[in-house]
């Protein structure tokens, strides 16, 4: 029942209220479940590999993409998130981002060539680099798994924008950074 009202509100966004009426609990009830099953879901969940089979990411490449780069099954880039400025000095510090010239939380995607999100990291701080974030983000990691089972190949390749000082990391797990001109 509890997993039941979990899907609930994630499908039909269901207020608290309604869904406490529908399963006869109190709202607080209903919402403190709602965040522990979240909480358990995303723990549950969180490590299970959405990566599709190479061979279906270039069957769905878009034809001009194909054309360009016919190896290339990920496209990854880092975003960043403005904060609030932290009291702390060091959190401060921690969490310039020089890019922005603010406070920000950082995060790694990559998505696939029709934009499909293949991998998402959890924050960091803001004045992280791209390099550190690719290895802590656990997608070096991912991506040496993928080639070890056979689901991408050896000199596949995956793009990034020319910020991303990540040839050595991205040669470590045998594919091939692409780097398009801009």
């Amino acid at each position: 029942d509890r997993f039941f009202l979990t899907l609930c509100k994630l499908r039909n966004n269901l207020d608290f209220t309604d869904l406490g009426y529908r399963f006869q609990i109190s709202t607080q009830d209903c919402s403190s479940l709602f965040c522990d099953w979240i909480n358990f879901m995303y723990l549950r969940f969180g490590a299970v590999c959405t990566w599709p089979p190479r061979d279906m990411i270039i069957k769905n490449m878009p034809e001009n993409y194909k054309k360009d780069f016919p190896n290339t099954l990920a496209i990854i880039d880092g975003t960043e998130i403005k904060i609030q400025k932290p009291s702390s000095l060091h959190a401060q510090s921690q969490s310039y981002s020089n890019y922005k010239s603010t406070n920000t939380l950082k995060a790694l995607v990559a998505v696939d060539p029709r934009g499909s999100l293949l991998f998402t990291s959890c924050l960091f701080s803001g004045a992280i680099s791209d390099k550190d974030i690719f290895e802590q983000s656990g997608l070096k990691k991912m991506l040496q798994n993928l080639v070890q089972h056979g689901h991408i190949k050896e000199g596949d390749g995956i793009m990034a924008d020319k910020g991303f000082n990540i040839h050595k990391e991205v040669e470590d797990c045998k594919l091939n950074l692409n780097i398009p001109p801009f």
